[in-house]
């Protein structure tokens, strides 16, 4: 059972990464700060609270590793390291934390979905200003990847 909490925070950690990759280059590449707001601010929590995620699970999953490979010696007054005291406190109160920021993370992407599809702050697809915006941006155009 060990083995897949571990296996768990590991995938997590590195789903988290990349979501909160996904969202903060979208938010500083993309023009959203000035014509979305909303969408950047939801870009912008996701992208946060997907990284202190993805952080809080790396150091679980490590401090689970190690208090995995202890004997019942190891945990004696006189051979307790802090190395041992530290990783059975963050395996203590950890997951703990690392629940709440991914509460706040999906938070983050339901505020975006909202912004995007219920609320529709953001300007239509020709809207003027939308105009000039890709001679700013760094993105390349999307169909150059499918060759239109």
């Amino acid at each position: 059972m060990a083995c897949d909490i571990i296996k768990f925070y590991k995938w997590g950690m590195f789903l988290c990464l990349v979501i909160a990759t996904i969202a903060l280059y979208l938010a500083f590449k993309c023009p959203y700060a000035t014509i979305c707001p909303a969408g950047f601010a939801a870009m912008l929590i996701t992208g946060i609270f997907a990284a202190l995620t993805g952080i809080i699970m790396f150091f679980v999953k490590r401090s689970l590793s190690h208090v995995r490979k202890l004997y019942i010696d190891d945990l004696t007054a006189k051979k307790m390291t802090a190395k041992t005291a530290q990783c059975g406190s963050i395996a203590r109160k950890c997951p703990c934390w690392s629940r709440w920021l991914f509460f706040f993370t999906s938070m983050g992407i339901i505020m975006g979905f909202m912004v995007a599809v219920l609320l529709s702050t953001c300007p239509e697809a020709g809207d003027a200003l939308w105009q000039g915006v890709r001679k700013h941006s760094h993105l390349p155009r999307l169909s150059s990847f499918f060759m239109i």
